[in-house]
């Protein structure tokens, strides 16, 4: 089981918490979050009872023996920050796209996850893309084999 910690509470942050929370994903558990607003404190409290949730990153990674893994789905130039202060716990990232807005703060981060050898993936949500759909559809009539 990989316990997760999002990072951010906007649109993706609650869906990726929702869906996590409910057990939609095999082996992974929420168990914190950051909530910097009023309204992200009230809607985490309401919809994902039991979660751990803290106030800033900071504070979240002082806790990091608490999960294993960050989702991170804030405003994209906080992406390298937050996901440079996981590889310094050895956390796994999973960081929503795109990595950043500064291609050398970009680079930095590519280079700490090789560096401290942690796990570290983006997300680029392809799925509602025409030419993806029928890729899909094409592979579940069994059209062209199988994915291996």
């Amino acid at each position: 089981m990989i316990r997760t910690a999002i990072a951010g509470l906007g649109q993706q942050g609650r869906k990726y918490a929702e869906m996590i929370y409910n057990n939609e994903i095999n082996n992974m558990e929420l168990t914190a979050v950051v909530a910097r607003s009023a309204e992200n404190i009230r809607w985490a409290e309401k919809n994902i009872v039991g979660v751990k949730i803290y106030p800033d990153y900071d504070t979240l990674f002082k806790n990091s023996i608490e999960f294993d893994a960050i989702i991170i789905a804030t405003p994209h130039k906080s992406h390298p920050e937050i996901a440079m202060a996981a590889f310094d716990k050895n956390i796994a990232v999973l960081c929503d796209k795109p990595s950043g807005i500064n291609l050398k703060e970009v680079e930095k981060m590519n280079k700490a996850a090789k560096i401290n050898n942690v796990p570290f993936a983006m997300i680029f949500n392809y799925r509602v893309q025409p030419v993806y759909k029928w890729i899909k559809e094409t592979f579940d009539k069994g059209e062209i084999g199988s994915v291996k």
